[in-house]
């Protein structure tokens, strides 16, 4: 399978929203966080994960801390950042991220699936 090259103009708007939507934000600590990923940093992220910025699929920072920057950022999908930034990284954690990113299922539903022994994962 072809790994899919990503329109860098869809891209480019992502990366001016991003930019924009960071200014004034704090990280856990309390800190400035600045936006310092030139556009062509951004768009390489996300041309190497293969998937174009979207709700599903978000730049992340290492354990929420530092800068938007090369070396501090990656992208994941949002339910892994949604919960590692709540401490819920189990094992378990893990694998229902997984199975609604392959799924589409929402966090909630899996966990009532798996409740009702109506899913193994």
């Amino acid at each position: 399978m072809d790994k899919q090259v990503l329109d860098p103009k869809k891209v480019k708007q992502k990366w001016l929203s991003k930019k924009a939507s960071t200014r004034g934000r704090k990280d856990k600590t309390g800190a400035p966080i600045e936006f310092l990923l030139s556009f062509e940093d951004y768009y390489k992220l996300y041309n190497d994960y293969g998937k174009y910025p979207s709700l599903s699929y978000v730049l992340c920072r290492k354990d929420d801390l530092g800068h938007y920057e090369v070396g501090n950022v990656f992208v994941d999908y949002f339910m892994n950042n949604l919960t590692s930034a709540y401490g819920k990284t189990t094992d378990l954690d893990n694998k229902i991220n997984k199975y609604c990113e392959e799924t589409g299922y929402k966090r909630r539903i899996v966990r009532k699936m798996l409740e009702r022994n109506e899913l193994v994962l």
